[in-house]
Formats: structure tokens, C-alpha cells, sequence
């Protein structure tokens, strides 16, 4: 019998995923032909398939960076005046911690980093960024124009991912039947609406750091850190953090020794969180703090997202600033100055229920 044969140009989809069924080599034009077509109006079956098939194949930083760069212009972009700072990670290490990246990126702006979070209501864990954000009740704007005023007045702004990104809402049905993860959730990170040029990226899991840190160099960045440690995908005291420093189009392997960084050791579970309020309650004495599991680990992320904002001539500078921050009660001050503030300004239409 003979196979059937798709002509690209009549359906790039079923073209790529016949491709894809074949074991044959199919270049970063096709997939994101079919990425768009998939967005456009495929069944949620067929998307499945293709991501499915692609994932599979394990597509290399030139394909994954072609397909970020298609989604990047498929976003609503926010236009900010200066580069941004953003603290994140893929996700999917199982380790259910407190929200330590969302918690350090408030630390940072709150020492001078301009800072944009990007995120998402929980998916595999109890409570996403999202969910933290709103349980500290700092209002999540829904537009471009609220989120400059935020970002021009506290230097912090929260993108609530599914707002900005209406191509990845037609893929949500496919992903969510596949049940898997796939290249998608690797490209999240690097989704910020406002091109967040400082990037401390946290990769869940290790065989994934090398690729997703050729995509940052490919896709273009002023400077970031791609890493994993121990089975995080956040800086932590439980062990040595490995991964790559990015500077413009330059990729060099750098390790994070914790005890080299003022970070002391710590068990997994000093780390770890609950639901929403949960997390909040946990955080919030953390910021309180100088030393704790969760103040250290907190400071460590914010350190360096400090350092590689220039904001901080080293890790260590940036982790002290980050400590004086939380003990002398700007942190919490900032929290609660924004709270007051966007609650007496933004409208329903303007928040996420």
C-alpha cells in the first residue's frame, strides 16, 4: 500500500506531522509552518500529534528558536523604556517549593531592577505564579498601556501569561490531552510580552540546559544564566547550580557553588510550599528575614538577577542587597505600597477574577 503523500502547501500540519511519521529530517521553516497552522484552525487531534511527534524527534536550538521567535510575533507586546529583568523557570521538577523565582523578582525590583514576571495559574504544582500573585493581592494588569504604569512606577509589573498570548490559548486543548510536556513548555520562559532582556531562566529538567541555552543565545538577550541545580529549576542551597552565562552571542559554562555565594546549605523540605496562601504566609516571613532556608534562597535568585541586571557587581554584592532589602522591611514596604496603590486604580475590567 502506498503512503499517503500531503503537498506542504496545501496543509503544512499533516505535511509535517507525515514528515515526523517517517523519520525524516524536517527543517525549522516546516515546523514553524505547521506550528502556525496548528494555531490557525487544526483539530486539537492532529496538534497533539504534531507536538507529540516533534518532541520525539528532540528538534534542535535553531528549530525551538525559530518557533519562539513565531509565537514572539504572535504575542500583544508590552514596549518598556529600558530592558527588563525577568526570573523564571520551565517548570515541571515536581519539587512543589514556595514561589521562589516570583518572590525574588519583587526582591529585585524592589533593589532597583526594573522587573517584568512573566507567568501562570498552576498546572502541576498547587500554586502557580499567578496564584501567588494574586493571594500577596497585587492586581495583575490585562493590557500593555497598565502594565508600563505599573513597571514606570514600582519597577514591577506581572504578565499573566494566557492574556498576552491568544495563539498559545488555541494550542491549551491539544496540551492539555497529550498530558505530556512538551517543546512548548521549554519556549514559556522566553514568551515574556516585554522581551525581557536580563533573563535568570531555571531549567527543570538537566538535559534540557544546553538547548534551552543555545535558544536564549540564538533568540537574543543582553545577558542571562541557564541553569539546573539539584533537581530545581531555581537557585537553592541544596547544591552546586551548572549551567551557562550568556552575554550577546556569547555561551560560557559557569557553575554556582551556594557556600561561594554567602548561600548556606539547605534540605528540600526548608523549601517547600502548599497552596496559594500557604505560600504567601511562608514568603512573606521569609522577606522579613536575613537568614532563613527561604530568605537564602530567595536572595540567592534575586542576587543574581540583580548581578546580571547590572545592578550588582557580583552574586555576592547582589545577595547582600537583597538581604538589607528583606531585613530592613523594603520588600514588604514595596509589596504593600503597590497593593494600596494599583487596588485604588485599576478598574474590574482590569484584573483577573
Amino acid at each position: 500500500m502506498c503512503a499517503l503523500h500531503v503537498e506542504q502547501s496545501s496543509d503544512p500540519l499533516l505535511f509535517a506531522i507525515q514528515q515526523l511519521i517517517q523519520g525524516l529530517s524536517v527543517s525549522a521553516e516546516t515546523v514553524v509552518e505547521a506550528l502556525l497552522a496548528a494555531i490557525e484552525c487544526a483539530p486539537s487531534e492532529q496538534t497533539a500529534a504534531f507536538l507529540a511527534l516533534l518532541e520525539a524527534t528532540h528538534p534542535t536550538a535553531e528549530t525551538v528558536a525559530a518557533m519562539t521567535l513565531a509565537l514572539r510575533k504572535q504575542m500583544i507586546r508590552v514596549s518598556c523604556d529600558q530592558p527588563v529583568l525577568d526570573i523564571v523557570g520551565t517548570g515541571g521538577d515536581g519539587s512543589n517549593t514556595v514561589n521562589i523565582s516570583t518572590a525574588a523578582a519583587l526582591v529585585a525590583s524592589t533593589c532597583g531592577a526594573p522587573t517584568v514576571k512573566h507567568g501562570n495559574r498552576a498546572v502541576s504544582s498547587r500554586c502557580g505564579s499567578a496564584d501567588f500573585i494574586e493571594a500577596l493581592k497585587i492586581p495583575m494588569a490585562s493590557d500593555p498601556k497598565a502594565i508600563r504604569k505599573q513597571l514606570d512606577e514600582h519597577r514591577f509589573a506581572f504578565c499573566f501569561a494566557p492574556l498576552f498570548h491568544p495563539a498559545l490559548r488555541k494550542l491549551t486543548s491539544a496540551r492539555k490531552g497529550l498530558g505530556v510536556r512538551t517543546v512548548i513548555n521549554l519556549m514559556g520562559p522566553l514568551l515574556n510580552p516585554a522581551g525581557a532582556q536580563y533573563l535568570l531562566l531555571g531549567v527543570g529538567d538537566p538535559a534540557n540546559v544546553r538547548i534551552v541555552a543555545e535558544v536564549v543565545t540564538l533568540i537574543g538577550v543582553q545577558r542571562a544564566y541557564v541553569f539546573h541545580s539539584c533537581g530545581l529549576d531555581e537557585l537553592s542551597g541544596l547544591g552546586t547550580a551548572e549551567g551557562y552565562l550568556i552575554e550577546g552571542d556569547l555561551m560560557t559554562e559557569q557553575k554556582l557553588v551556594p557556600e561561594q555565594c554567602g548561600i548556606g546549605a539547605c534540605s528540600l523540605e526548608a523549601l517547600a510550599g502548599g497552596d496559594a496562601e500557604t505560600n504567601k504566609q511562608l514568603v512573606l516571613q521569609a522577606l522579613g528575614e536575613y537568614h532563613s532556608p527561604i530568605s537564602d534562597v530567595i536572595a540567592f535568585n534575586a542576587g543574581m538577577g540583580l548581578h546580571l541586571s547590572g545592578h550588582a557587581n557580583t552574586i555576592i554584592e547582589g545577595v547582600e542587597q537583597a538581604r538589607n532589602a528583606m531585613e530592613t522591611g523594603a520588600v514588604l514596604a514595596h509589596i504593600d505600597h503597590m497593593c494600596r496603590l494599583y487596588a485604588a486604580d485599576l478598574t474590574a475590567g482590569e484584573s483577573i477574577s
